[in-house]
């Protein structure tokens, strides 16, 4: 009885973290279709997605680890410098 009550609790676990992935997923694949075609200046930028099925990184996780890094190495460029 207390297997199967652990195994249940484990499942819905589970189950609410598929849920929430996939949510995050969602929401990261309607903003990648409004950046597609991102326009800097005079220059328009056309930009692909992959989403790899394995990985547990939303999108928002991505680009928060790339500006941190980008702050880090000082390679960062305000608006004023686009």
């Amino acid at each position: 009885m207390l297997f199967r009550r652990y195994k249940r609790e484990q499942m819905e676990e589970l189950q609410a973290e598929k849920k929430k992935i996939t949510e995050e997923r969602r929401q990261s694949a309607e903003m990648m279709k409004e950046l597609q075609a991102l326009r800097m200046g005079n220059t328009t930028y056309v930009i692909g997605v992959h989403f790899s099925k394995e990985s547990k990184d939303t999108l928002e996780d991505k680009m928060k680890r790339l500006m941190r890094e980008e702050v880090k190495t000082g390679s960062f460029q305000g608006e004023n410098n686009l």
